[in-house]
């Protein structure tokens, strides 16, 4: 493709907003309205593969179908010489990824600000019974509004999103582990299809410590042992790696990403308000009695269940990072996982040393590059 073609007959490209291993996003111009938008396309060497066409088609029709102020709003798909395209509103601003690249973290206000509306997509989402599963911080775009006056939040690509109770919006088995690996559930990790909205919920707490403390809870050097950890460790409290967080945050964070989801939270408007009180955005004082309700006593860690097939590769995790994870392992490498996962019945406590990250490579899926880019990396915790 190139600038001055015209998709469909209906949208002419401007300019090439961003490129990944999927496809490519435009900016645009509708020719019978001469409003702006993006379209994406997917990637002409995938355009013949069922599985990417369901997908990128999936990522078009739950975002539509949601219809919140905090999801990118769809106007279109079709297939235009034989290339899938979305045509979708276009975006000023940046992702939070590339926003915590830059800043490395962000005052509690703001988080609490971005959670929230965060969530209130998430409950929409949820009450349709779709559950996102790949949220991440460069899906959550944080972008101006029309005054330049406040950041609204957007969430992007619903791509590998799940319809709970229905029929399934992704094809995925038992077995199969389907997202971004640093923010999976651990039933996601697992490879569990049994999963529903709290596996959201938890990633949304991983985005939040990652947010406040600057670094992510769950660290490794390769797939494998990343997956480890999620399933089977007990990551460092958020206050030991930054003592500045709000009070509370660790609790708060204990209960968003408990391993068993009927410890965590119930909602994502719950999650959200709760954070919000801690982080002085809601002014409510917190008596004993409701801080015990909101946060009840952690229980004495139990040995986990015996993990279900983990379905990942012992890829490294640094320059060639995965953003995304659909793959399934062989039976002797799955027992090999597990009984890893088996030897870590007890998890290690708070005060075990975190490991060294790499940076994380960016993704440059969606339309997310409008704003200024991030070149600096987050700095590696000493």
């Amino acid at each position: 493709m190139k600038r001055g073609e015209v998709v469909a007959g209906k949208y002419r490209l401007e300019r090439e907003l961003g490129k990944g291993s999927q496809g490519h996003v435009w900016e645009g111009v509708h020719l019978q309205m001469g409003t702006p938008l993006a379209i994406k396309v997917l990637d002409p060497n995938l355009a013949y593969r069922p599985d990417y066409v369901s997908r990128f088609k999936r990522e078009a029709s739950a975002a539509a179908a949601l219809r919140s102020p905090h999801v990118v709003q769809i106007f279109d798909f079709g297939i235009w010489e034989d290339i899938p395209y979305i045509a979708m509103e276009l975006l000023e601003g940046e992702d939070l990824g590339s926003r915590l690249d830059r800043v490395r973290r962000l005052p509690p206000a703001t988080v609490a600000s971005i959670v929230t509306q965060v969530a209130r997509a998430l409950v929409r989402a949820h009450k349709r019974g779709i559950v996102h599963r790949d949220m991440k911080p460069d899906n959550i775009y944080l972008c101006t509004d029309d005054e330049g006056e406040a950041e609204v939040v957007k969430i992007l690509d619903f791509g590998v999103a799940k319809a709970v109770g229905g029929v399934s919006l992704a094809r995925t088995g038992t077995g199969i582990v389907l997202g971004t690996p640093y923010y999976m559930s651990p039933e996601q990790a697992q490879g569990d299809r049994r999963i529903d909205h709290r596996t959201d919920l938890w990633a949304l707490g991983v985005i939040t410590f990652e947010a406040l403390v600057g670094r992510r809870p769950f660290e490794a050097t390769n797939l494998g042992d990343l997956l480890v950890k999620i399933c089977a460790t007990d990551p460092p409290l958020p206050s030991k790696l930054a003592a500045d967080v709000p009070e509370g945050f660790d609790q708060w964070f204990l209960r968003a990403c408990a391993r068993n989801p009927d410890d965590r939270f119930s909602s994502a408007k719950e999650m959200a308000a709760t954070l919000a009180i801690l982080c002085g955005s809601i002014p409510a004082a917190l008596s004993d009695s409701s801080y015990v309700a909101l946060f009840p006593p952690r229980a004495v860690p139990r040995e986990p269940e015996p993990a279900r097939s983990s379905g990942v590769l012992s890829s490294s995790i640094g320059e060639n990072e995965p953003t995304q994870v659909m793959t399934e392992l062989p039976e002797g490498v799955r027992l090999a996982v597990d009984q890893r996962i088996q030897r870590l019945a007890q998890p290690a406590g708070p005060d075990s040393p975190p490991p060294s990250p790499k940076p994380r490579k960016k993704s440059h899926s969606q339309a997310r590059r409008t704003g200024p880019s991030a070149t600096t990396p987050r700095p590696k915790p000493a």
